[in-house]
């Protein structure tokens, strides 16, 4: 699901600064999301180095819940953990979060920090 919603790899590696073009799509993402009433959230940092966003709500752990079907959420939370370490890496981003709606914590704690500068990051244009 989240190679379908981002931006393929190739294009995020063809801006010179990878972080700032991540954290942008990531910030229209979440507004979007926010709009459509898939998740609420509050911006904790929004920095040329970290990105943190506590979500408060999120549709695709309410809905299953409504329905009695709570572990149903659990998959996609986990698909996060799988997904985002490795499509980031090679774009110098750490993907960290400690807590999930879905694990029973007060919300999603998504931190994104530059570790590094990206090898695409020195590119001339």
């Amino acid at each position: 699901m989240n190679e379908a919603i981002l931006p393929p790899l190739r294009e995020l590696q063809g801006f010179e600064d990878t972080f700032k073009a991540f954290r942008d799509y990531l910030m229209a993402l979440f507004a979007a999301e926010k709009k459509a009433g898939l998740h609420d959230f509050e911006v904790v940092e929004d920095s040329e180095k970290s990105i943190a966003v506590n979500v408060t709500y999120c549709a695709f752990c309410e809905i299953p819940r409504l329905c009695g079907i709570v572990d149903a959420c659990e998959p996609g939370c986990y698909s996060d953990e799988v997904f985002f370490p490795g499509f980031l890496a090679v774009l110098g981003i750490r993907f960290v979060r400690t807590k999930t709606l879905a694990r029973g914590g007060g919300g999603c704690d998504y931190r994104f920090v530059k570790i590094q500068e990206s090898p695409c990051s020195s590119r001339t244009r």
